[in-house]
C-alpha cells in the first residue's frame, strides 16, 4: 500500500504507543505506526522541510596521515603561571599528490591556566574552503586538470576512484565553484590591468 496516501487519509496512529507483545512493535516515537490489516508498518516521518541533511563520509582510515600542530605562541598565563595542556581539536583534511591521497590531520592544542580558569587554543588556520576537507593542494590540482589539462570532472571522479577515494561530481563541482568564487579579486585585478 502506498503510505502517503493512506497517512493523508488519517490511517496514521500519531503518538503511539506500544500496541501489544504479540505484534512485535517497537516504540519509536521518532516514527509513526501505521496499521493496515494484521500488517503493522513503520516509516519515518519526513522532517518540517523535507530536505536530507548531508553527512560527510568520514576519511578512510587506511590513507597515510599527518600531524599539523597548532599550539598558541605562548602558553604562560598572565599572572605567572605555567599553563596545563587539557586537550585538542583535530580537524582532517584531505590532501592530494598525483595518485596517492594523504591526510593532514590540524591538531590544535588546549591549555588551561588552573589559578585563573583561562583557556588558550590556536587560531584555526586559513584555508580556501572553510569547514571543507579538501587542501589547497587537491584544489589547485583539482583546478589545473579541468582548465589546464581539458579533463572534466566525471573523468577526475573516475582517477580519485581508482586511487583509493571517491569524491562525488556534484562535491567537486562545489570546491570548483568556490575556488572560483575565492579567486574573483584575482580575476579583477587582472581585469583592471588589461
Amino acid at each position: 500500500p502506498n503510505l502517503d496516501k493512506l497517512a493523508q487519509r488519517g490511517f496514521v496512529f500519531r503518538n503511539a504507543y506500544c500496541m501489544g507483545s504479540t505484534m512485535g512493535a517497537v516504540c519509536n516515537p521518532s516514527r509513526h505506526m501505521l496499521l493496515s490489516g494484521k500488517a503493522l508498518y513503520h516509516y519515518k516521518a519526513k522532517d518540517k522541510t523535507g530536505k536530507k541533511t548531508p553527512k560527510r563520509t568520514p576519511l578512510p582510515p587506511h590513507l597515510p596521515r599527518h600531524d599539523v600542530p597548532h599550539e598558541p605562541a605562548d602558553t604562560h598565563c598572565g599572572c605567572g603561571q605555567p599553563m596545563q595542556r587539557f586537550g585538542e581539536d583535530v580537524a582532517e583534511r584531505l590532501d592530494y599528490q598525483p595518485g596517492v591521497f594523504s591526510v593532514e590531520r590540524h591538531v590544535r592544542g588546549k591549555w588551561a591556566c588552573r589559578c585563573c580558569e583561562k583557556i588558550v587554543q590556536a587560531p584555526v588556520p586559513a584555508h580556501v574552503i572553510d569547514k571543507g576537507i579538501p587542501t589547497a593542494g587537491l584544489l589547485a590540482h583539482l583546478l589545473v586538470a579541468k582548465f589546464l589539462d581539458h579533463l572534466p570532472l566525471y573523468r577526475q571522479e573516475a582517477i580519485f576512484e581508482r586511487a583509493g577515494h571517491l569524491i562525488a561530481r556534484s562535491t567537486l563541482a562545489q570546491w570548483v565553484g568556490e575556488c572560483g568564487a575565492q579567486l574573483q579579486p584575482l580575476v579583477q585585478a587582472l581585469a583592471d590591468e588589461l
